[in-house]
């Protein structure tokens, strides 16, 4: 390798000029000249050569982007050394597979343990180099000469590749894309792509190449749009931004708007996934130019370039046309048309493992040409692109196979685009038959459930499964769980029939038919024939009936459902269907998708004075007085998964329901006063005055008046669970979602005021302390976040989190899926309160008493404690009959719990031992 290669080009520039700005949402935070990127180098340079004697080795680099970065690069080309970036994940694994025997460490200790600290380097600049060094590899085990770095691909198409790159393909490289992008010292440029991915080393040397700054964002910022979008448009005012598309999507369209139309950017180039179309439609001011890049690692970096700035294309972006003598051709088309795209170049070679790239290199894309441009038409390996990451969904089929031991099927849907996952669970041995193909599973076994659960639990446990056994951009928008796989007629199973599923929810159709197409799925014998036969007749157990119910029950929405389960029980399928015809209608667009995350299956309550309003899975809600006596009942459309929210007058009930929608049922008159519709599952209410905000599974939160007039609507990006909490002193909202964004909205318009991601579901409501919130997730993450947005610090629990936070004081309560109550005291400390007998998933509920506070938790098993918080002492604790996932209320000395056994149960703190149940009426 010639030396002093990149050293050279940094010579050429002003040496006063920032090389390097470090910048956040508040402001600049600090600034290096390309003066100081060479004396950093200068000071590094002795510090290598002394500790590492030979030459073309390849230097592991443990950090993540910082100032140091292209000083140890100038410095590790100056002694003939090549670089990989690693990452803590991949640090075992890339060390053996590269032969690497020495690492550059900014952190205080990398996490394997087979690594011995050598040596630290304290610089001028006030950051400390540490060496660390793999014992027992020998020096040069791998051949790197000529080698400027190595990036190892993703595997996406079979086994990960590390593939070599010389300083002379990368350099061609940026040459040949400058001439279309033009850049200069007066350009700004975002370091924004990971280290991990190649188009990171085209931003490195077009700034270091042209005297441009180059701009580094703290994780914080990367990671939160709002913040990113101050930091880089309004801070520094960058010019140059090269993304991945979905990425860059993040933004909002009114952000995305003001970058096109208000900013100082110059050139968007976006490669790495098929370009948003979408983008084509928002105006941009007449300096803007927009690239589509294509390319592959295997020939680093980027293969073709589209000018979408002057292209004529608006439905369809092409991958445009081949950059320094690469080129492009298509191998085994189907007649003639769409094919594998390969590329080559006559100059720019790579070394792949241990030998030369080929040429050309197959790509896994598949591509048309139409009217001389090259078009892409997807993955010939099943594998996408997703959140800037390959996607091998044959691997993440392995993964899941490999933690649930069930037979899975993904596919992606490029029209919806979203990663459909369908789950394959056998019916037990003693089940029914099913008559169809395939249909959607009612009632399963595996391992991940008890003996016999509902769908709605194996796909919630199912899902809690996944979200820890799967890598966050390989995890499906959709779950469904499936008894059989659709077939195509070669016998290979048929995607457009599973995509079919998401796209056609529940089956519409005579209610007779809709009757007996599902119960011939519970029942061994064809219908045909035997309609004048009971269900007990035809074998079907009293398990089976509850389980087409529930099928039955997802379809049809009518109080007189519950009549149907006594002539199901004891009259001929003939009567039961005639029964159907007569009173019920099949439900149309209101019912909840299959795959919609959902809470457990429980009934939820709330307590007011001395009404007690109790929502059950039955679809209705019972009104009772503080004895148990049911003052009335009013039944809904569907499901109450959320907690109904009393008036303060007590007058008026605000019921949540899985239909969509929200109801207002009048307690006086004993009716439904109003009903507000949306497109999915509505969560509970936080109610102010005379209004009322909740969330819904349709990724909106919606603020409506005591009247069930809409007063705004808030667009968030994930499904609402938890219900809004209110901070009264700034007059806002705060929601949390299942795709782990908090955002702090406007209570008098819905605006957004600031959005953070907490890297994992919400399930539970947060709380609002006084100068921040804090946010519970499903991950055992707590995040607490401030005024502005910003996190300010996180804590770990030792399992999942699906109920809420309970706040006292300064301190902070919440239940755990390890079996433990936790405290977060004032000075922000995590300590466990005390350990109950088994996972808790509900809400704890906090008492006073004689000047001392009692937590009150019910574990899933159905036993309730009572912690004494000051002494975390258990002063009280039972086993209720049944499982238990809904959160307690306690009132006048009296807790109120519902349980899988249908009953609500009245339990008397004060003389433990009169327990006392509320047993629905079986007309109910």
């Amino acid at each position: 390798m010639e030396g002093l290669q990149i050293r050279k080009l940094v010579e050429k520039h002003n040496p006063e000029k920032p090389a390097l700005i470090v910048a956040s949402d508040q402001g600049i935070i600090q600034q290096v000249s390309f003066q100081t990127v060479l004396n950093v180098a200068d000071e590094i340079l002795p510090f290598i050569s002394e500790n590492i004697t030979s030459s073309n080795n390849c230097i592991g680099l443990l950090m993540d982007k910082n100032i140091l970065l292209p000083s140890i690069i100038i410095c590790l080309q100056d002694l003939s050394q090549s670089f990989t970036f690693l990452t803590p994940q991949t640090l075992a694994e890339s060390c053996n597979r590269l032969g690497i025997k020495w690492l550059l460490v900014l952190d205080p200790k990398p996490s394997s343990n087979v690594f011995t600290f050598t040596q630290k380097l304290r610089l001028s600049i006030g950051d400390e180099l540490q060496l660390w060094e793999l014992e027992g590899v020998p020096e040069q085990t791998k051949c790197y000469e000529n080698v400027l770095c190595t990036m190892q691909t993703s595997g996406s198409t079979g086994e990960s590749k590390a593939v070599r790159i010389p300083f002379e393909c990368i350099q061609k490289n940026v040459t040949g894309l400058n001439q279309h992008f033009q850049v200069t010292a007066e350009d700004v440029i975002y370091w924004g792509t990971p280290l991990t991915f190649d188009p990171t080393l085209i931003e490195l040397l077009l700034a270091l190449t042209f005297g441009a700054p180059l701009v580094i964002a703290p994780k914080r910022v990367q990671l939160n749009p709002p913040l990113l979008h101050r930091a880089l448009f309004k801070v520094v005012g960058i010019s140059f931004l090269q993304m991945v598309p979905s990425v860059f999507l993040r933004f909002t369209p009114e952000q995305i708007g003001e970058i096109f139309l208000n900013s100082p950017l110059k050139t968007l180039a976006l490669g790495g996934e098929p370009f948003p179309a979408q983008l084509l439609a928002f105006k941009r001011h007449p300096q803007l130019k927009m690239y589509n890049l294509y390319g592959i690692t295997e020939l680093s970096c980027w293969a073709t370039i589209a000018n979408l700035s002057t292209d004529d294309s608006t439905q369809e972006v092409p991958l445009g046309a081949c950059l320094d003598e690469t080129f492009v051709e298509l191998r085994n088309q189907e007649e003639g048309l769409i094919g594998e795209i390969c590329i080559g170049s006559k100059s720019r070679h790579c070394v792949l493992d241990a030998a030369p790239v080929g040429s050309p290199v197959p790509t896994g894309d598949l591509g048309e040409f139409i009217s001389g441009r090259l078009y892409f038409r997807g993955r010939s390996s099943r594998s996408i692109k997703r959140f800037g990451r390959r996607v091998a969904l044959q691997s993440v089929e392995d993964e899941i196979f490999l933690n649930t031991q069930l037979r899975s099927r993904l596919v992606y849907s490029t029209t919806h685009q979203r990663l459909l996952a369908f789950v394959v669970i056998a019916q037990p041995m003693d089940a029914p038959t099913k008559t169809r193909q395939f249909s959607r599973a009612k009632l399963v076994v595996c391992g991940l459930t008890l003996r016999y659960i509902w769908i709605f639990r194996a796909l919630d446990k199912l899902r809690v499964k996944l979200l820890n056994s799967l890598e966050e951009h390989c995890f499906p928008d959709y779950l469904e769980i499936l008894t059989e796989l659709p077939l195509n007629r070669h016998g290979k199973i048929c995607d457009k029939s599973l995509e079919g599923l998401f796209k056609r929810g529940p089956k519409a159709g005579d209610v007779g038919d809709v009757f007996e197409d599902l119960l011939g799925g519970y029942v061994r014998a064809e219908l045909q024939g035997h309609r004048d036969k009971t269900l007990a007749q035809l074998g079907v157990s009293s398990i089976s009936i509850m389980q087409f119910m529930r099928d039955f029950q997802e379809r049809v929405g009518d109080s007189r459902i519950g009549e149907l389960l006594t002539l199901l029980l004891n009259e001929d399928v003939k009567t039961c269907r005639e029964f159907v015809e007569r009173h019920l209608e099949v439900s149309s667009g209101e019912t909840c998708p299959v795959g919609t995350i959902g809470a457990a299956p429980s009934p939820s309550h709330v307590l007011l004075g001395t009404y007690i309003a109790c929502g059950s899975f039955a679809h209705k809600v019972a009104i009772l007085d503080e004895s148990g006596h049911e003052l009335f009942v009013i039944f809904l459309r569907q499901e109450i998964h959320a907690e109904p929210v009393f008036s303060r007058c007590a007058t008026f009930l605000f019921c949540p329901c899985s239909n969509g929608a929200m109801y207002c049922l009048d307690l006086r008159l004993k009716k439904i006063a109003w009903r507000f519709p949306t497109s999915d599952k509505v969560s509970s209410a936080c109610l102010w005055g005379t209004l009322l905000a909740f969330g819904s599974y349709n990724g909106s939160c919606y603020c409506v008046s005591f009247a069930g007039a809409l007063v705004w609507m808030a667009p968030l990006f994930g499904q609402i669970k938890a219900p809004p909490v209110r901070e009264a002193n700034r007059q806002r909202l705060h929601v949390g979602t299942t795709r782990g964004w908090c955002y702090a909205l406007d209570e008098t318009d819905g605006a957004r005021i600031w959005s953070c991601n907490v890297e994992g579901p919400v399930f539970g409501a947060g709380v609002v302390l006084k100068d921040c919130t804090v946010w519970p997730s499903v991950t055992g993450q707590i995040t607490c976040i401030d005024s502005t947005g910003c996190v300010r610090w996180t804590l770990k629990a030792g399992g999942h989190i699906f109920g809420s936070l309970r706040l006292h004081r300064r301190s902070i309560y919440f239940g755990c899926h390890d079996s433990y109550l936790y405290k977060i005291t004032a000075d922000d400390h995590l300590e466990r309160l005390a350990q109950l007998s088994g996972e808790i998933s509900s809400t704890p509920v906090l008492h006073e008493e004689d000047g001392g506070l009692f937590v009150v938790s019910v574990c899933n098993s159905g036993s309730v404690h009572v912690i004494e918080a000051a002494s975390k002492a258990t002063v009280f604790t039972m086993q209720l009959p049944a499982q238990s996932f809904s959160s307690p209320c306690l009132v006048k000395g009296r807790l109120f719990v519902g349980c899988r056994d249908d009953r609500l149960y009245c339990i008397d703190l004060e003389n433990a031992l009169n327990v006392n149940y509320l047993e629905p009426r079986k007309d109910h």
